[in-house]
């Protein structure tokens, strides 16, 4: 079978929940699958990053900037079906929940979460727009849906009932390279960002919905003898994250790191004496959350 990977909302630049998930796929898939022949659409810009390996499977790069949403997303609308057909693809995953709605072969549209019904104000006007009308068009062109979680599911089921019959639950998980850091790379990771031993460890983007504010606030409230650091980049809630530290007792002992390289996370699970995800239902913390169980931070 020759089955497509919708890849064109990967942008090689950011490190949101959606670009790891589509990473740690095309990765995956290549280690294990023996038969199946894959073309992964990706758009101008973001070709040869995703690791695609050659052989039975090739990249297609389509017209459009990764970086340039407007354009990409009115490609994928338009153009992808017909390159699709173009290219014998007898199947589409679609990994970022929008589905091109004048496909002639099945499609699968994997949804991560549903956000923008929960906290529209994450999104700018144009987007929600956007989303409000392809969402329902996108499920209703899709042949199967694909929810990465349980909780992903029920809101799809809510959300977009014309799914309720044919959704599956499909649970993240972590790398098969996420392994338990050495003790030499824990003292040389928690060295470089000065933290004390035994932390707590949370990784999440500090959006209002990721709830890092209310974590603070229960951190200030009990004496856990241990120090808290945040990584993540800033988001919609950094502000309200900001106040919280002020206000917090045992404030010193917080530490907000930001956006860390990839390959320290191992470090930093591993060192940690406990992690939380910021809110677990979302694809970027759960998936990060994954990683870090691999990696020995649970």
């Amino acid at each position: 079978m020759r089955i497509g990977i919708n890849a064109l909302a990967w942008r090689p630049e950011r490190q949101a929940g959606v670009d790891t998930y589509l990473r740690q796929l095309v990765g995956a898939l290549q280690q294990v699958d023996t038969e199946n022949e894959y073309v992964v659409f990706v758009a101008a810009g973001a070709q040869g990053q995703l690791g695609v390996a050659g052989g039975r499977f090739r990249e297609v790069v389509c017209p459009g900037l990764s970086r340039w949403r407007a354009g990409r997303v009115f490609w994928e609308q338009l153009g992808l079906a017909r390159l699709a057909a173009d290219e014998g693809i007898e199947v589409l995953l679609c990994a970022g929940s929008v589905v091109p709605t004048n496909l002639d072969i099945p499609a699968v549209q994997v949804i991560h979460d549903l956000q923008v019904y929960h906290y529209p104000e994450n999104f700018s006007w144009l987007k929600r727009r956007f989303l409000y009308k392809v969402l329902p068009k996108s499920a209703h062109a899709a042949r199967l849906t694909v929810a990465s979680s349980e909780y992903t599911r029920r809101d799809v089921v809510r959300f977009l009932p014309q799914r309720q019959e044919d959704t599956r639950v499909v649970h993240l998980a972590g790398q098969a390279s996420c392994q338990p850091a050495s003790a030499e790379s824990v003292r040389r990771v928690r060295n470089r960002y000065g933290l004390e031993e035994g932390y707590l460890l949370c990784v999440a983007t500090s959006h209002l919905h990721k709830n890092l504010h209310g974590l603070v606030d229960a951190y200030s409230q009990v004496d856990l003898g241990a120090g808290l650091v945040l990584v993540g980049k800033r988001g919609s809630g950094h502000s309200q994250l900001a106040r919280a530290i002020r206000q917090a007792r045992g404030r010193e002992r917080i530490r907000v790191l930001g956006r860390v390289p990839a390959e320290h996370l191992a470090a930093l699970y591993t060192g940690a004496a406990a992690s939380a995800g910021g809110d677990a239902m979302w694809l970027s913390s759960g998936l990060f959350c994954a990683d870090g169980a691999a990696r020995g931070g649970w």
